[in-house]
C-alpha cells in the first residue's frame, strides 16, 4: 500500500492494484483483475496481469504512476495500457521521493529508472535479498552481510558485518545482522534506518528493533514478542504491526502510543470512529504514513486510517463495492 503525491491511496490485492480517491474515496481498479494473466505489451491494464499474489509487485510514484513487476518482467502503465519495460529477473521494486524507480536485479544488480525515462540504467553491482529507496540520489540494499547505501557513486556498508546485539551506544557496522529468521529495514526522512531483527524459537517470537544514528551508532527502539517484524518510519518515530495491534514508539525507544490491542476473539473489526488505542482491527498490514500524516493500514478486506486526533475511520465509504474482496466496475 502507497499513497502519492495528491493522497490517492494504492492499495496491492488479490492480482490488482486499486485507487482510493483522496476526495471522494471512490474505490477503482487501475491495474490487473482477479484471474492470473501473463501481461503482454499494449494490453488493457484492466487484463489479467498477475500470475501470483505473493510473488509480484508494484510500486506508485508521487506523481500516481504505476509501475510493476510481473513475470520477471518490468512495466508500467500509461493512458490505461501497459508498456513493457525491461525483463529481469526481478526481486523487488521501490520508488523514492523524487519519482526514481529502483528495480532490484538479484545477482545483476540494483537498476533505477529515472523520472520520465523508460531505459533501466545499473545503480549498483551486488546480489540484494531487498532494496528500499531513500532520499533522492539514494537507495538501500540488504545482503546477508548488512545493510548498504547505494548511490550513483558506488556503495557502502552502513550497518552489519559485526557480532554485537541491539545495544544502545554501539556501532551500526558491529551489529549482527546474519539473523537466519530474517532481517527487515525501513529509511527514516533523515537518512538513517529503523532496523527489525526477527527471532523465532519454538512458540515464542521477538522483533528486536534499533535505529541509526549519525555518528554511526545504533540505538535500541523496543524488543516486542510479535510474529511479524516490520519496522515501519513515521517521521522520527518507528511504527511496529504485532500480530493486529500497531505499537509506535518515540524517538528515545519508549512507547508512545498503542494503536489496536491484540485479538482475542469476536467478529469483524471497531467501527469507524472508536479510538485507536482501544481498537480491534484484526488481519492488520501495510503499515504506511501519508503526507496529510495519517497511518493507514490494510485489514483483510478493508483500508482503514488513524487521524491526528487518535480516531479509526475508513479510506472510503462503506456499503456495498467496500469490500477489497469485493469487485467494482473495473472487475
Amino acid at each position: 500500500m502507497t499513497t502519492d503525491a495528491s493522497g490517492n491511496v494504492f492499495v496491492f490485492d488479490q492480482r490488482t492494484v486499486r485507487r482510493i480517491d483522496a476526495v471522494t474515496g471512490v474505490i477503482q481498479t487501475v491495474v490487473g483483475s482477479i484471474y492470473r494473466g501473463v501481461p503482454t505489451q499494449g494490453q488493457s491494464a484492466l487484463a489479467p496481469t498477475f500470475l501470483d499474489d505473493a510473488a509480484e509487485d508494484a510500486v506508485v510514484t508521487p506523481t500516481g504512476q504505476v509501475h510493476l513487476l510481473s513475470a520477471d518482467q518490468l512495466w508500467r502503465v500509461e493512458d490505461g495500457r501497459l508498456r513493457w519495460l525491461a525483463t529481469g529477473p526481478f526481486r523487488g521494486i521501490d520508488a523514492g521521493p523524487d519519482g526514481t524507480v529502483f528495480v532490484n536485479g538479484g545477482s545483476s544488480g540494483v537498476f533505477a529508472l529515472a523520472p520520465g525515462t523508460s531505459t533501466l540504467a545499473r545503480w549498483s553491482e551486488g546480489s540484494f535479498d531487498s532494496v528500499r529507496a531513500g532520499a533522492p540520489g539514494q537507495a538501500y540494499g540488504r545482503t546477508a552481510a548488512g545493510i548498504w547505501r547505494l548511490t550513483s557513486q558506488g556503495r557502502e556498508l552502513v550497518a552489519g558485518g559485526g557480532t554485537a546485539g541491539p545495544s544502545g551506544g554501539a556501532r551500526a557496522l558491529d551489529l549482527n545482522l546474519r539473523e537466519p529468521a530474517g532481517v527487515d529495514f525501513d529509511v527514516l526522512p533523515d537518512g538513517q534506518l529503523v532496523i527489525g531483527r526477527h527471532e523465532g524459537h519454538g512458540t515464542g517470537f521477538a522483533c528486536s528493533t534499533w535505529r541509526t544514528h549519525a555518528n554511526g551508532t545504533v540505538s535500541a527502539v523496543a524488543t516486542v514478542g510479535v510474529r511479524l517484524c516490520r519496522p515501519a518510519a513515521a517521521g522520527t518515530d518507528v511504527l511496529l504491526l504485532s500480530n493486529d495491534a500497531i505499537v509506535r514508539f518515540a524517538a528515545d525507544g519508549s512507547e508512545a502510543t498503542t494503536t489496536g490491542r491484540p485479538y482475542a476473539g469476536g467478529v469483524g473489526s471497531s467501527p469507524d470512529g472508536t479510538p485507536a488505542a482501544r481498537a480491534f482491527s484484526r488481519g492488520m498490514a501495510d503499515l504506511h504514513r501519508d503526507a496529510d500524516g495519517r497511518l493507514l493500514f490494510r485489514t483483510a478486506a478493508q483500508v482503514r486510517g488513524i487521524n491526528a486526533a487518535g480516531g479509526l475511520h475508513a479510506v472510503r465509504p462503506s456499503g456495498r463495492g467496500s469490500r477489497l474482496d469485493r469487485p467494482d466496475a473495473g472487475g
